[in-house]
């Protein structure tokens, strides 16, 4: 069961953490409806967080739904980034590992960003140190998640299969953003 003290745990050890979820034996459907709550959980947050800001309130008011669709589509490529070029370079994590873990790892993303909104607007000299302090952890728990999931023996292993999984994540997006419409625009010079 997940409890306040696993939630502590998740930001002191994630490797722990990682190792405890994945002991979840979850349905396929449970894990990707634990996906979208999170993607809807995020565009809820950046809504607010654009609104308490007062930065983009028209787009988001707008759109939520393209919002939602673009965050719930960026966590399915990562998933699969993460999963696929894992396996090819010998990792032996399995998909439904990787869903959970990446719903839980923007799960305590969703956390930091509502700390450092609250930062932005209380104490906002502080959001540029809060801001790369949860960058920095975002990507300590990645690697260590992909660390554990595949049960590779060194983080530099881990990062190399975030770094291409990243750019595999990068061509996924702007492929699935060509897809529905959305392109760049540029001018002339």
């Amino acid at each position: 069961m997940i409890n306040a003290d696993f939630l502590k745990r998740s930001l002191i050890d994630p490797a722990g953490t990682a190792r405890g979820l994945m002991s979840y034996h979850l349905a396929p459907l449970t894990l990707w409806s634990i996906l979208a709550v999170v993607a809807i959980c995020s565009t809820i947050l950046v809504g607010v967080g654009s609104m308490i800001l007062g930065s983009a309130p028209d787009t988001m008011a707008m759109m939520p739904f393209v919002v939602a669709i673009v965050l719930a589509s960026s966590l399915v490529v990562l998933i699969f980034a993460i999963y696929l070029t894992g396996r090819s370079l010998g990792g032996q994590g399995r998909l439904d590992q990787t869903i959970l873990l990446v719903a839980w790892w923007q799960g305590i993303g969703l956390v930091i960003q509502l700390f450092q909104t609250f930062v932005m607007v209380l104490l906002p000299p502080l959001s540029g140190i809060v801001t790369l302090a949860g960058f920095a952890w975002l990507l300590f728990a990645l690697l260590h998640f992909v660390n554990v999931l595949h049960g590779f023996d060194s983080l530099l292993k881990s990062l190399g299969t975030v770094a291409l999984g990243i750019i595999g994540f990068s061509f996924g997006i702007a492929l699935f953003l060509t897809l529905i419409g959305v392109g760049f625009q540029g001018g002339s010079i």
